[in-house]
């Protein structure tokens, strides 16, 4: 004859039940519908690029970007990343699933950020040039001044490997280990586990220190900073893009949103003062340099946490 312990606490009949996780999940259903509005946009892309029939027809006539051109390519951009990664995702569970070898972490996260990459890239193509069968020189990719290019250069450092050297200099002086943390750091130099493989790691630096903010420099300088300009002039114009730049970064937390954003104002002063998009090119690739020091650590004591 069992015997009830009179200290264990009965279950409260009005407490809520905890919810499983079932087909209906908050993340599946997410992921639904991110692949229903990401399809529905790559197959819009694919009409345009390939199979649009009016495609060497006259095109129309395009004085600089709108406001429609802004809203439909950046939600064309992040419909299709989103896609990209829970179609990457899906490929890698399927993969493990029927007994492949396990995919590095690093590995799984330079292939969600290169699909991301291209996502964005042809969402630009498709949704901003192509209807207008205009040339990339259009997002701004021309020669830039020799002197926008050295404020470009000391912006990038500054607020790249400048802020990597006082975040050091700090901790030195509060005798406080300071360390890199957040889901961005964990994106780009997961902890714990096996050295991460040599491939991934020099795959990780070209996608996140030199393609990533092509892409977006293409993407939020190139269609929506201008876009905004002609309609609200170009000190809102500055404004308004920074903080959709910084709200592009927020699954990696509040403090990724505030210091994007701050970036997004200067890089778009770099575009206003200089006409060109490779200052702002050129100091976001500078500011991404900093990711290198987390794989120089992770390789010289890669058991730390």
């Amino acid at each position: 004859m069992e015997t009830s312990d009179p200290n264990e606490l009965a279950p409260d009949p009005l407490a809520p039940e905890p919810e499983a996780d079932g087909i209906l999940s908050a993340d599946v259903v997410r992921g639904f519908m991110a692949c229903v509005f990401g399809f529905m946009f790559a197959g819009a892309a694919v009409w345009i690029l390939a199979l649009d029939p009016n495609a060497g027809g006259p095109r129309a006539a395009w004085g600089g970007w709108k406001l429609r051109d802004v809203f439909i390519t950046l939600a064309a951009a992040y419909c299709l990343r989103a896609t990209a990664q829970y179609v990457w995702a899906v490929l890698l569970f399927q993969r493990e699933g029927k007994g492949g070898s396990p995919v590095p972490q690093l590995t799984q996260n330079l292939g969600s950020g290169a699909w991301q990459v291209l996502a964005c890239l042809a969402a630009v193509g498709a949704f901003a040039l192509a209807p207008y069968g205009q040339p990339v020189e259009s997002l701004g990719l021309v020669p830039p001044a020799a002197g926008a290019m050295t404020t470009a250069l000391v912006v990038g450092i500054a607020a790249g490997p400048g802020g990597v050297l006082l975040f050091v200099i700090l901790g030195r002086l509060t005798r406080d280990p300071l360390k890199i943390e957040g889901s961005q750091a964990d994106f780009v130099a997961p902890r714990g586990g096996p050295r991460p493989p040599r491939g991934a790691v020099a795959g990780m630096i070209l996608v996140g220190v030199v393609l990533a903010p092509f892409a977006e420099e293409v993407l939020f300088r190139g269609v929506v900073y201008p876009g905004l300009r002609s309609a609200v002039g170009p000190w809102l114009a500055v404004v308004l893009s920074a903080v959709l730049f910084g709200l592009g970064h927020r699954d990696h937390g509040a403090a990724a949103v505030v210091f994007t954003a701050l970036m997004g104002v200067a890089l778009a002063l770099l575009v206003e003062a200089s006409g060109s998009l490779w200052p702002a090119v050129l100091a976001h690739v500078l500011v991404n340099t900093k990711l290198v020091l987390m794989y120089l650590g992770a390789f010289r004591d890669p058991a730390a946490p």
